[in-house]
């Protein structure tokens, strides 16, 4: 997951909130007895100078993991928790829930310290009111939506801080039971052994080799599943069980191979929009930016269907069409940057002299406030109101013309070939000296084609395998094109507005090279969709 301006959110001068990446190995015990095992192991392990211990401590952890309840959090890709140590302090932590194996995982996570015990109302004020930042991310992802616990992990932990070589590790022996609504689990014994962030890999090797020998003397296996996913199993109404209905047949699979034109065209809307909405709490937390553009593809989807289609459905559907154009605009800005972000991560890996350090800092600002645009977005009234309108529509469908009702195979070969048309009047005529808006014009043309056509995978299988894909090398240049384009139309207008000098970094040149490239790149891909390969797309719809 790549971070980018997510983490200046996190880690702020003059913020008592602690930010890290965490690498941990989780290893699992049978019984109470092989624990005690571990710690008598520990202890004469560092007598005989394999390690040092340098602070043993012995306390009760009490985990409430939180989430709304269409579990945003979750679906944000997180964990939510609020620690109470002992009688003592407390700890409000977002935590990312990817990992790299069952065993090890490399994941962030974010923390605010109390210095005493939180009560139920007093945690319900922090959410609520705190302008610390993880109150605030708690806001942003949860809207308007209560947070409610879910489950409860009650922890009984025995840790040792080690120094192992040069490296710094803490080991945290666990004896803990889960409770739900569906009641408590049995108890867990489990090894945890986090590294210090600050390791290089040498530390890393030797804290492998400690896991290792660990593995070996005890017979301790890797944890298959976190605290949180044993708390999910535990969970009567689970996020698998959160299911949002927008009407039948949800997916344009269910809808079959040979379907009403009117079915297949609802059954595209609501698969785009259980898209669309999925993508909605990991778009609020700004920590992955693939949520961001797979929504924003959702609303590009919805919208081509609602404008090919617009036979079949009834007049309001274009008031819906245009509300998606004003919720992607928001989604595409924060896209925008994003874009750019990533590609100047990829210059850096790849050795690209470049002096970035004055555009990476104005990208991130930019991008916190893109970013707080979009959450201002999604916590409208108007935003409110555009999800109840679409889902009411996708719910109680409208027969809008005697065309809906007719066999999608006799409504889609006029479209497709109408859309090949216009597809070929902008590409025949495009040439190495055309302006950026003509290859932009053909983008939207070929991204429309390609649309109809996935939308009609079920229909005609053999288009989709065999003709989209050259599609989608075309779209690619062009996308690539664009953003190019795009880029350099924003940093310039930056550079005049706020002395940002992308010029004398060779940023924009290198945005330019990529323009040049990819118009370089476009006859041979475009040659792909004419000719024989097309010829076969008509004698399959011809078929039909």
């Amino acid at each position: 997951m790549q971070m980018h301006s997510f983490v200046a959110r996190l880690v702020q001068p003059g913020r008592a909130n602690k930010t890290t990446v965490e690498q941990e190995w989780q290893l699992s015990v049978a019984t109470s007895a092989q624990l005690a095992q571990v710690r008598r192991w520990l202890e004469r392990y560092a007598q005989e100078g394999g390690i040092t211990i340098a602070k043993r401590e012995r306390y009760v952890l009490t985990d409430d993991y939180l989430d709304t309840s269409d579990w945003r959090f979750y679906r944000a890709g997180v964990a939510l928790r609020h620690r109470r140590v002992g009688e003592q302090r407390s700890e409000v932590t977002l935590k990312a829930l990817n990992s790299t194996t069952p065993a090890f995982k490399t994941r962030w996570e974010a923390s605010e310290h109390f210095s005493q015990r939180l009560t139920h109302t007093a945690l319900r004020a922090f959410f609520r009111s705190s302008r610390k930042t993880i109150a605030r991310l708690v806001r942003d992802v949860a809207g308007a939506m209560p947070i409610e616990r879910k489950f409860r992990v009650v922890n009984h932990r025995d840790e040792f801080q080690l120094r192992l070589g040069l490296s710094r590790i803490t080991v945290a022996l666990d004896r803990f039971k889960v409770t739900a609504a569906a009641g408590s689990s049995s108890p867990h014994y489990r090894i945890e052994i986090e590294l210090d962030s600050d390791s290089d890999e040498a530390g890393l090797a030797a804290v492998e080799e400690f896991v290792a020998k660990l593995q070996s003397v005890f017979r301790a296996v890797a944890s298959c599943q976190s605290k949180f996913a044993m708390g999910l199993q535990m969970c009567e109404a689970a996020p698998a069980t959160v299911v949002q209905n927008f009407g039948e047949p949800a997916t344009v699979a269910a809808a079959g191979a040979n379907p009403l034109a009117m079915t297949l065209a609802y059954a595209v809307l609501r698969e785009q929009w259980a898209a669309f909405r999925a993508n909605e709490a990991g778009a609020r937390l700004g920590a992955d930016p693939e949520y961001v553009h797979r929504m924003r593809v959702a609303t590009r989807r919805m919208r081509t269907a609602l404008r090919v289609f617009r036979q079949l459905f009834p007049p309001q559907a274009q008031q819906i069409r245009s509300e998606l154009q004003w919720i992607a605009r928001v989604l595409g800005a924060v896209r925008d940057i994003d874009v750019q972000q990533e590609r100047l991560w990829q210059w850096q890996t790849e050795g690209v002299p470049l002096d970035v350090a004055a555009v990476h800092s104005h990208l991130r600002r930019q991008w916190q406030r893109a970013h707080r645009k979009l959450i201002d977005a999604f916590n409208s009234r108007r935003y409110a109101k555009m999800v109840e309108q679409v889902e009411e529509f996708l719910r109680k469908p409208v027969e809008a013309s005697p065309l809906a009702l007719l066999p999608a195979r006799q409504v889609l070969p006029s479209l497709i070939l109408r859309l090949y048309a216009a597809v070929r009047e902008c590409g025949d005529t495009l040439t190495a000296a055309s302006p950026p808006t003509a290859y932009h014009l053909l983008r939207i043309r070929i991204k429309r084609l390609r649309y109809v056509l996935e939308f009609s995978r079920h229909v005609y299988p053999a288009v989709a395998e065999r003709f989209v894909p050259r599609l989608v090398e075309v779209q690619d240049v062009l996308g690539s094109y664009q953003d190019a384009h795009v880029a350099i139309e924003w940093l310039s207008s930056q550079q005049k507005a706020n002395g940002v000098h992308a010029r004398g970094a060779g940023y924009i040149e290198r945005w330019r090279a990529t323009m040049d490239n990819a118009r370089a790149q476009l006859p041979r891909l475009y040659r792909r969709i004419k000719g024989a390969a097309w010829m076969r797309v008509v004698e399959i719809l011809d078929q039909e």
